[in-house]
């Protein structure tokens, strides 16, 4: 029997995920940003299902990144 929580999958645009104290987020886009120093960065952009006026930017090579996890199904949980 395998853990659906252990399962690695890759984000992409559309996913439902869990992120920190946010609660449950829709990957809407996934982008690069130009910086100051005139480098780009890879972020995540999640929106809240409960609130589409809050979106999070999420640097895509940060630990923050880490604590993005993918909402599992019920067939997933009952696994």
């Amino acid at each position: 029997m395998s853990c659906a929580c252990q399962k690695s999958k890759k984000l992409e645009i559309n996913d439902f995920v869990v992120y920190k104290n946010s609660g449950i987020c829709k990957i809407t886009d996934i982008r690069f940003e130009c910086l100051v120093n005139n480098e780009s960065r890879e972020y995540y952009v999640l929106t809240s299902i409960h609130d589409s006026r809050s979106v999070i930017h999420v640097p895509a090579d940060s630990e923050l990144a880490g604590k993005i996890h993918h909402v599992i199904t019920k067939d997933e949980g009952a696994e």
